[in-house]
């Protein structure tokens, strides 16, 4: 499992250099790029590697929200005496849900033609 999550970092490699070739094309291209984006993201075999990644990112969040409680130790307490970590469920939600106001507002920010 663990050289499957190492794995999905050709996934993420693949987003970051699709989605920073499409935002190079946007900015130097206009609106004239959108032809080329469309073609290019609707080709078949992009559609596929787009899925892949897609499953690879997840499983990448998944895993790395799983194992990220045990490597940072966070304490709260409320005396000097008394020391206790901040418990795994707190940051678990914590990170899924900025994972997901993030994702909001990315794809509100592509979809957006005001």
């Amino acid at each position: 499992m663990y050289m499957i999550r190492e794995l999905t970092a050709v996934t993420n490699l693949w987003v970051g250099a699709e989605l920073t070739w499409i935002a190079w094309l946007c900015a130097t291209q206009g609106d004239a790029a959108q032809a080329q984006v469309v073609g290019l993201l609707g080709h078949p075999a992009v559609v596929v590697a787009n899925i892949v990644a897609l499953l690879g990112v997840i499983y990448h969040i998944v895993t790395w929200y799983k194992i990220f409680p045990l490597g940072i130790r966070l304490f709260r307490s409320t005396s000097p005496s008394e020391t206790r970590l901040v418990p795994r469920f707190v940051w678990m939600l914590l990170l899924y849900g900025v994972t997901i106001v993030a994702s909001i507002i990315i794809l509100y920010g592509l979809t957006y033609r005001g």
